[in-house]
């Protein structure tokens, strides 16, 4: 495919983001700048880490910046003084402001992981997993000031795979979809060929932020709704169920499971405070699963 030179701005952060640049980049598109979150302490010694956006500029040379803010004057020299043919944001984490979507030439176009109108929101991958989705897939739109709502560019589905994903390789591959969708898209979106199709708000759904306890497992509840939980949250919030020893109440963490002939088994699981041991180990030292 001929190179395509568009000037224009990357907003992201997480994995799936690296995936629709990576399979842009590899048909010769690339933004001229990147735009991602500010580096985040991680793990047991809250060592800083680049989100992995940045690491991927980083890693293919090319400029990046880390804004506390839209009024941070880093981002005003590097993005509101410049001109851009356009802005390309998927799952950066912050609602652009209408002056910001105004600032280059065609606009803002976003990527969000899901079949808009249905999930918009934070949590597209993993509230489509968690509702049973049979199908998802990745739209692109034309962004105005109100969340994963303005007209749709394009759309593309992907049948949910059999077994489940967890929610980071479904980034990974809507993501894939997602960067060559672009590549088909954007030259008849610039040039005028495409007409922004509006959404239909009767048919919206929304998914927000979910905490840890978002990934508790009951193990005495339905199978499947547990299964869904797991790959859910198997790549963030560490899905995880309740158990005693020594009259203590300790947490677990689900490492490894498997979803056979509809019974959930559990392969191996971390103690609170534990090392890494299988199901059958465990359930030999601890009681009161919950």
């Amino acid at each position: 495919m001929k190179k395509m030179d568009y000037n224009f701005v990357f907003f992201g952060n997480p994995k799936a983001s690296v995936s629709v640049l990576e399979s842009m980049r590899t048909e010769g598109m690339s933004p001229s700048l990147v735009v991602s979150g500010q580096d985040m302490p991680k793990g047991r010694g809250m060592r800083m880490y680049p989100s992995d956006v940045k690491a991927w500029a980083m890693a293919n040379k090319i400029s990046h910046i880390e804004p506390s803010g839209f009024n941070d004057p880093v981002f005003v020299s590097h993005v509101l003084s410049k001109k851009w043919n356009f802005f390309l944001v998927a799952a950066y984490g912050k609602i652009l402001p209408k002056s910001i979507l105004e600032a280059p030439e065609k606009g803002a176009i976003n990527v969000h992981f899901s079949l808009l109108p249905k999930h918009r929101g934070a949590t597209p991958l993993e509230s489509s997993i968690l509702s049973g989705d049979k199908e998802t897939g990745v739209s692109i739109i034309l962004m105005d000031e109100q969340m994963d709502h303005g007209p749709v560019l394009a759309q593309e589905k992907y049948v949910m795979p059999d077994p489940l994903l967890s929610a980071g390789k479904l980034g990974d591959e809507i993501g894939k979809i997602a960067g060559k969708l672009l590549l088909k898209t954007l030259p008849d979106f610039l040039s005028g060929k495409i007409k922004p199709d509006p959404q239909d708000d009767t048919r919206a759904t929304y998914c927000g932020k979910f905490d840890k306890k978002a990934a508790e497992i009951d193990l005495r509840g339905d199978q499947i709704s547990n299964w869904r939980k797991i790959k859910a949250f198997e790549d963030t919030l560490k899905p995880h169920f309740y158990a005693e020893k020594n009259d203590k109440r300790l947490r677990v963490i689900i490492k490894d499971a498997d979803f056979i002939s509809g019974r959930l088994i559990i392969k191996r699981v971390v103690p609170e405070s534990g090392k890494e041991i299988s199901f059958e180990e465990f359930k030999k030292q601890f009681t009161n699963f919950s």
